[in-house]
């Protein structure tokens, strides 16, 4: 009976974990998104907002369930816009140096910037050479 109960338990926590709450979906947290990666969020707003990056960085927007836009403004080296899209990961390549903003058509307000070579480093990535050890950013167990 008690691993009856336990597995209930358990069974209902994966439930409650996997329940959407509002009908919106949840962002991960920065810790637990893939490197490089934007993502547009149900919500209408891109996380991060703001991305640093080295010349010749993939960056990977990840567009959940609702459709959203990536257009770039008229710099020279930046990629190619991303149309309406939902439920899909597109990768655009950063192959020069400069900071490119970009915009959803479809929701004002979305804007984001991604910073290529401007000696930007992300401080809250381990494997990042910018990262600082501070009470901020703890020391990982085995670091």
């Amino acid at each position: 009976m008690r691993a009856l109960a336990c597995l209930l338990c358990g069974t209902t926590t994966i439930l409650a974990a996997c329940s959407s709450g509002g009908g919106g979906t949840t962002e991960p947290p920065p810790s637990q998104r893939p490197k490089n990666t934007v993502v547009a969020t149900a919500t209408n707003g891109f996380t991060p907002a703001s991305l640093n990056v080295s010349v010749g960085t993939t960056v990977n927007w990840q567009f959940e369930g609702v459709q959203h836009t990536v257009n770039f403004d008229a710099i020279d080296g930046a990629p190619e816009n991303i149309p309406a899209t939902a439920n899909a990961t597109v990768p655009r390549p950063f192959g020069q140096a400069g900071v490119f903003t970009y915009h959803c058509t479809i929701h004002s307000g979305m804007n984001g910037t991604v910073a290529v070579g401007q000696g930007g480093t992300d401080p809250t990535d381990p494997d990042d050479p910018g990262y600082s050890r501070t009470p901020s950013h703890p020391v990982r167990p085995g670091g």
